[in-house]
């Protein structure tokens, strides 16, 4: 690398840097799911492995979450530096592999859009697993192009053990073991295939035997069926209803797949990638065709729902169709006289609406949330609360009894029954439960306000609960 492309590429991992510090500093409060996250990283680090291991969700994350809160001791702040550093990696792995295949400068090209993806850059400091492993996958299907076009035994051995960490953090990911085997099958390559296989089995299969100890099946997550129990993000009980639904609801939900997954790549640069779909060589072509073809049937046919947020793990892999895209517009623009202005024109607004798009501005419900879960952890810690959402009673380091519990609670007499049945100490009550009868001021003046978080739209109450 010359020294100019040196600095721009060091200018390019700052910039990466700054604008992920940003959403960093600005973040309300500890991410839903990230709670979860947090409660087993908690346990791994004091040793109680299996304690961790009977969270909902995979290991991985929480395990480096977890390593990582012995150099600092707040998990929350712990979670979003592991996922920072995966994002700062994500930027320097899809750099080298552009690097070798497709030349410097896109390289560079694709850094930068890495550097400023909107989406990239928000799940960067959140308390998730996303940023993890979309640099984790990154790395697969970087590995298995290289053993693939190279016909390289060891990439595609690292292929594998990057797809099993894959796994290792979100389930759904095994299944592109099946593509991989598919394009070595076309070639007749079957000592690559068990290797690959090997590898995956290596790493993968001692989580799958202890799923299979934990719940009595073989799975590849506890999250394929549906938990008749759930407590404290711990499942205490298994019923399994696999979700096979007729033709009519896979058909309404393919658009709505298809349109998160348009959504997540972030529509300038999906534009892009289309223009340049076929000036990217046809073997990188054919492998991305068929991933994202499974991607999109798995998420129709297996998941409930869909959102972005289950598809950004592909943008680092379809940059180089973005890149070749902005090559598309350059050569259309010559014909023009001002070629240069419509070109960084077009550039500009790319890295504006990115820039912006990705900028999170804080949520004050939540921060109103972790305000009070801060003030119960001053003063009166580690009491059950009831709330909405489980954000009090995880700063307060407290039990959470979800607000869901109250269905059995009818009338405002029955508060008292309930709160010694429970043994709940606080009640969380916010804007969204104003009108729900079973908070109306008739029922919570028996209680006491403890303290108040609002604002002019938003606000946060914690009532004590005379019997707990």
């Amino acid at each position: 690398m010359q020294k100019s492309e040196k600095t721009i590429f060091f200018s390019i991992i700052c910039l990466g840097c700054m604008v992920r510090l940003f959403d960093f500093i600005t973040a309300s409060a500890i991410e839903l799911d990230g709670i979860g996250y947090a409660q087993m990283a908690g346990s791994f680090a004091k040793g109680a492995i299996f304690e961790g291991l009977k969270g909902i969700s995979h290991p991985l994350y929480p395990v480096f979450l977890g390593g990582f809160s012995f150099f600092v001791k707040d998990l929350e702040i712990a979670g979003r530096i592991v996922s920072f550093i995966f994002g700062i990696l994500l930027i320097y792995f899809t750099f080298l592999f552009l690097k070798k295949y497709f030349g410097e400068k896109k390289a560079l090209y694709g850094a930068f859009f890495v550097a400023i993806h909107p989406y990239l850059v928000r799940y960067s400091v959140q308390v998730l697993s996303e940023s993890m492993t979309t640099c984790l996958f990154a790395a697969t299907v970087f590995f298995f192009y290289k053993g693939w076009k190279e016909e390289d035994k060891t990439s595609i051995g690292l292929s594998g053990v990057f797809l099993a960490l894959t796994y290792l953090n979100k389930a759904e990911y095994i299944i592109y073991a099946l593509p991989f085997c598919f394009l070595l099958v076309k070639e007749k390559r079957f000592s690559h295939i068990c290797i690959l296989l090997a590898c995956i089995a290596l790493f993968a299969f001692p989580y799958v035997y202890y799923l299979k100890l934990e719940t009595g099946l073989w799975t590849i997550t506890k999250k394929v069926g549906v938990a008749e129990s759930l407590v404290n993000n711990e499942i205490v009980a298994y019923t399994y209803k696999y979700p096979f639904e007729s033709s009519l609801q896979l058909l309404r939900r393919f658009p709505f797949v298809v349109y998160n997954f348009f959504e997540a790549i972030f529509p300038p640069l999906f534009i892009l990638a289309v223009l340049g779909f076929k000036r990217v060589e046809p073997s990188y072509r054919m492998l991305l065709i068929v991933l994202v073809v499974l991607h999109i049937i798995a998420r129709v046919v297996f998941a409930p729902h869909s959102t972005k947020r289950y598809s950004v793990e592909f943008i680092p892999v379809l940059m180089v169709f973005s890149i070749e895209g902005m090559y598309v517009l350059k050569e259309f623009f010559e014909r023009y006289r001002h070629k240069n202005q419509l070109y960084y024109t077009v550039f500009t607004v790319i890295i504006v609406a990115s820039i912006f798009q990705g900028i999170t501005l804080q949520n004050k419900g939540r921060a109103f949330h972790k305000q009070a879960g801060l003030f119960l952890l001053e003063t009166d810690p580690g009491n059950k609360i009831i709330s909405r959402l489980p954000v009090v009673p995880f700063y307060a380091k407290g039990e959470y009894i979800n607000i869901s519990a109250l269905k059995e609670v009818k009338d405002c007499s029955q508060w008292a029954g309930f709160t010694r049945k429970t043994g709940a100490k606080y009640l969380v009550f916010d804007d969204r439960l104003v009108n729900n009868p079973l908070f109306q001021d008739g029922c919570l003046t028996g209680f006491k306000l403890v303290v108040e978080f609002k604002d002019k739209s938003e606000f946060v109450k914690i009532y004590r609960l005379n019997d707990g």
